[in-house]
């Protein structure tokens, strides 16, 4: 077997092991790095605790859910989530990505000038809550 073929097939049994979590063993190098869905999970679980009125960044959520430096996959996430608030994750300068998001700020009571919001005074979370977000992540992986 050439090695590409054995990449190719170690790959797509992480894949499988990610997918089929039905009592099957997964393989030992798929359990080294966890699959999208429980990184998907843990993205959505901070942003639903995104305060009415309040927006974090996109790294901010990555560092939050464990994935520092990650601000692409939080987006990744967001993408097709129907049940978290999307519209409260900007960019670090506040500036929103689309005029949907503009519109659903305002209606929260966060302004914005020229699609951008002032992170200085909006941003979630400040110091204190960085401490409270991490004791109720901490809960939620217990339950």
């Amino acid at each position: 077997m050439s090695p590409k073929r054995s990449v190719q097939k170690s790959n797509s049994e992480k894949v499988r092991a990610c997918l089929n979590r039905e009592g099957e063993a997964a393989p030992k190098h798929a359990k080294s790095q966890p699959c999208f869905a429980d990184v998907r999970r843990k993205i959505l679980q901070v942003v639903k605790r995104i305060p009415l009125g309040r927006v974090a960044s996109y790294k901010s959520i990555a560092d939050l859910s464990g994935r520092p430096g990650r601000a692409r996959l939080v987006g990744r996430a967001l993408h097709d989530s129907q049940d978290a608030p999307w519209w409260r994750v900007v960019r670090s300068d506040g500036t929103c990505a689309i005029p949907q998001q503009r519109e659903l700020l305002s209606v929260e009571g966060v302004p914005n000038r020229a699609g951008r919001v002032e992170m200085r005074r909006f941003a979630w979370p400040n110091a204190e809550e960085i401490l409270a977000v991490d004791s109720l992540l901490e809960l939620d992986a217990l339950n």
